[in-house]
């Protein structure tokens, strides 16, 4: 992962991918979710929705619970699969339960805006209070 934030070493998304890659083929389902991410990005290779799409379903699907988010937003977007608000609200659901403060937030997003779900302004208030209580901060495009 160091590789692709440049954390202590020079950005290399060539480098980051062959590493994902590498841990990904041995069934690491962590890894796996971030190959996701670089087929998402174009980080070291290049950008290809649907198959980001398939790696962060293949890596929830072996547990990695991160990927319940990406894999939530790509419904939610129509991002490498067709978009479907209902799966986008409960893969968001799934992530939240894990304490995801990213998670909590879209999903009171959800529910702000009817995203898979029927509007609740009260649900959404109180789990955008919960996400940002615990360290989340929007993007100013992100608020609801």
């Amino acid at each position: 992962m160091i590789y692709l934030t440049g954390d202590g070493v020079p950005e290399d998304g060539q480098k980051a991918f062959g590493y994902f890659k590498m841990a990904a083929d041995k069934g690491h389902a962590l890894a796996t979710k971030n190959l996701g991410e670089c087929y998402e990005r174009g980080c070291g290779v290049e950008r290809d929705a649907p198959k980001a799409f398939t790696l962060y379903k293949e890596a929830a699907d072996m547990g990695c619970k991160q990927a319940l988010l990406f894999l939530a937003r790509c419904y939610e977007h129509g991002s490498g699969t067709k978009p479907d608000h209902k799966k986008a609200f409960d893969n968001y659901k799934l992530a939240a339960r894990e304490g995801f403060r990213d998670a909590i937030y879209h999903l009171g997003r959800c529910y702000a805006l009817g995203i898979g779900i029927k509007p609740n302004a009260e649900i959404a208030a109180s789990l955008r209070w919960e996400a940002t209580a615990n360290g989340y901060r929007p993007d100013e495009d992100e608020s609801y």
